[in-house]
Parts: C-alpha cells; sequence; structure tokens
C-alpha cells in the first residue's frame, strides 16, 4: 500500500511539472495586431481616449459656470457723504468724486471700507468740493497722491488745508482758486509743494 502511494505521488508531480513547463513556453501575444480590413471594415484606432465621466459620451459636456460676485464701481458712505470711485478692485484703491455734508469740517481719509473690503483714497477727484459752501477746514490724510483740477474750486469759506500726506504727487489746475482770501494751507513738504503745485 505504501509503494503505490509514493507511486500516486510521483505521477500528480510530473503532471504538474509538465502542464507548468507547457503554459510558460506559450508566447503571450499583445492585442495591437490587426488583420488585414475588407472593404467597408472600420478600423479602431488604438490611441483613441474615452471620456467616462458621463453616463453618455456622445452628449455634449456643457460647461461649468462659475458665479461671479458683482464689480463695485463706486459707493457712497452715508456717514461722511463722500462718494468714491474704484479705481482698482485689484489694488483696492479709490477716489473721491463728491461730498455732501452739512459739516463745516472734513477729513479725506486714508481708508475707506465699504462691504467689508478696504480701499486706499489716493485721489481727490475734479471739483469734488467745487462751490461748498459750508466747507471751513479740509485735512487731506497720507494716502493721497493727487488732487485733481478744481478740486476745491469756489469754497469761498475755505480757511484752512491740512495736507498730511507726503506721497503727493500732482496738484490740477485751479485746485485751490477761489477759495477763501485769508486760506492757508499747511504742507509737509514746502519744496514739493511749489514744484507740483499749479
Amino acid at each position: 500500500m505504501k509503494t503505490n502511494k509514493l507511486k500516486t505521488l510521483s505521477i500528480s508531480f510530473g503532471l504538474a511539472v509538465s502542464v507548468f513547463s507547457t503554459t510558460l513556453s506559450v508566447p503571450v501575444m499583445t492585442s495591437n495586431v490587426y488583420a488585414a480590413p475588407e472593404d467597408g471594415d472600420i478600423i479602431p484606432n488604438p490611441y483613441t481616449k474615452f471620456d467616462n465621466s458621463t453616463d453618455n459620451p456622445d452628449s455634449p459636456s456643457e460647461p461649468v459656470v462659475t458665479p461671479t460676485t458683482p464689480t463695485v464701481k463706486s459707493f457712497t458712505i452715508k456717514k461722511t457723504g463722500q462718494t468714491y470711485k474704484v479705481i482698482s478692485a485689484e489694488s483696492k484703491t479709490v477716489k473721491l468724486t463728491a461730498v455732501k455734508t452739512k459739516k463745516t469740517k472734513v477729513t479725506i481719509p486714508k481708508t475707506v471700507t465699504y462691504k467689508k473690503v478696504k480701499y486706499k483714497v489716493v485721489t481727490v477727484g475734479k471739483s469734488s468740493f467745487k462751490n461748498s459752501k459750508k466747507v471751513k477746514t479740509v485735512v487731506v490724510e497720507k494716502n493721497v497722491k493727487k488732487i485733481e483740477s478744481k478740486a476745491f474750486y469756489g469754497c469761498k469759506n475755505l480757511k484752512l488745508v491740512n495736507i498730511k500726506t507726503k506721497a503727493l504727487k500732482s496738484v490740477g489746475k485751479n485746485a485751490f482758486k477761489n477759495i477763501n482770501k485769508k486760506a492757508k494751507i499747511k504742507v509737509r513738504n514746502e519744496y514739493n509743494w511749489n514744484k507740483i503745485a499749479q
């Protein structure tokens, strides 16, 4: 009985080796070889890529629309009555374009905040205070670089202009014409003022 068991194991082992060696000897062929086409046959392109992102690959894909926040062009600060125009949304700079107030002292601030966005006030716009009868004192804060023409034209009661900014690069024509005859303009850089004032 022992001898029969050994023979059975020997035969089974030999079959296993034979099958294994046969499997290894069979060459593996790739599927990139095509038969010669007949008339009317369509040959598949092996480089074609399919988009499986949708259930129907034949339907055109719809563009994705991303909602955008409307760009602010101008705004008014109700507390001060000052209206501003956005010069650059990217650099967050604005220009003062109009002032409607009953106050005698007006400050052109360094910055203003509108809808949680802080802007630098860099310009006093053309005719923004023109012919204002109430204003007696104006303070120009540190970010202002430009005062445009006729900004304070005809402000008969304007007696003091305190320009705190050192960044001022230009003052437009007639910016302070026809203001109070006794008016004083305080500047931080007198040489620069004489050079840029028109």
